[in-house]
């Protein structure tokens, strides 16, 4: 039998990773944003500028075990009309899903360090070791400028290193 809350707090954890949303975007989300056969989300971001977003069908999953297992459990006259809700049927605060997320990592990785944002940084290095354009995820993250993008090329880069040095056929051996 999953905890209180297991199923929001694993749709939260997929959508932050899936599409690198920003925990004020988790928490600005509407309950209406989600219906059946949708595949892709519109995100209304920093400066209020909107994207557009895919999402991956097993996110969209979570949301829907969230929704019927958990969401559904408040009248709709208590609950309000944001998606992720807090134990009073309330929109959830940005420090209610910042403390949930730092204690899953604390339990689960041992790591306090860790919080939404390494979530997000995660997908961005996830994405640029697998070749995705610069471009297409400074659009995913919502960025307005490159630069902030290409702080997440310095990590890759440790990984197209340690593939170059693996594989190439001309590599220096030291």
């Amino acid at each position: 039998q999953p905890g209180r809350f297991y199923y929001r707090n694993r749709a939260i954890l997929e959508l932050i990773y899936a599409l690198g949303l920003r925990v004020s975007e988790v928490v600005a989300l509407q309950n209406s944003q989600f219906f059946s056969g949708m595949t892709s989300l519109k995100i209304s971001g920093k400066g209020r500028k909107e994207r557009l977003l895919p999402i991956p069908s097993q996110t969209l999953s979570r949301v829907f075990d969230y929704l019927y297992h958990e969401r559904n459990g408040f009248s709709q006259s208590e609950a309000e009309s944001a998606l992720f809700l807090n134990t009073f049927g309330r929109r959830m605060s940005r420090h209610g899903l910042f403390f949930m997320i730092k204690g899953h990592f604390k339990r689960i990785l041992n790591n306090s360090q860790a919080s939404p944002h390494t979530l997000r940084h995660s997908l961005a290095t996830h994405l640029l070791e697998k070749s995705v354009p610069l471009r297409d995820v400074q659009a995913i993250l919502g960025h307005e400028d490159i630069a902030t993008t290409q702080i997440y090329t310095k990590v890759s880069m440790s990984h197209l290193k340690k593939v170059y040095e693996g594989a190439h056929p001309r590599r220096v051996l030291i």
